[in-house]
């Protein structure tokens, strides 16, 4: 059986390292935030307020940060709208204004200034059903989850590099 026993640097200093690994979390908390705005930059009306509140598990032993908003739109580009078919009142025919181009892409996070709201000036009067095609998924929380996951954005290995810094100044010396 083998026995360890833990020796407590002088040096160590347990405050300024929960210090530290909370400014790297609350950093961390701004950059994802700062990404879900960046989807949104050129909406002109009804742009979306993101909040990411931070949650830890029983023991700090793991940390989470989940973004949301309260924001329909956002929902309905970020997860989709399946197509349907429309039926308008013959009685207040619907008006369809000319033609329409997305400002962003499924499967492109960053959004294309130069798109959307671009109509020719027609329209049109519709009283017969037609199919409308639905909204494709965008999928922003998909994607910027999977950049900071995984690589050098993830929080797990930025939190570890606070741990590396903070153990080399021991380890060296320094002290903190």
């Amino acid at each position: 059986m083998i026995k360890f026993t833990a020796i407590r640097s002088p040096q160590f200093d347990s405050t300024a390292l929960r210090f530290e690994l909370i400014k790297e979390m609350g950093l961390f908390q701004k950059e994802v935030v700062a990404e879900f705005k960046i989807t949104t930059r050129y909406w002109k009306r009804g742009r979306p307020e993101f909040t990411a509140p931070m949650s830890t598990t029983k023991g700090n032993s793991e940390v989470s940060v989940t973004v949301s908003t309260d924001n329909d739109l956002f929902h309905y580009l970020d997860k989709g709208v399946p197509g349907r078919t429309v039926t308008p009142d013959p009685v207040n025919p619907m008006v369809i204004k000319g033609t329409y181009t997305a400002k962003s892409v499924p499967g492109v996070l960053y959004p294309n200034y130069f798109g959307g709201e671009v109509y020719d000036g027609s329209y049109a009067r519709v009283t017969e059903p037609f199919y409308w095609g639905g909204i494709e998924a965008r999928d922003f929380s998909g994607q910027i989850a999977e950049m900071y996951s995984t690589g050098e954005k993830s929080l797990s290995v930025r939190l570890q590099a606070v741990l590396d810094h903070s153990a080399s100044k021991v380890w060296s010396g320094s002290g903190s």
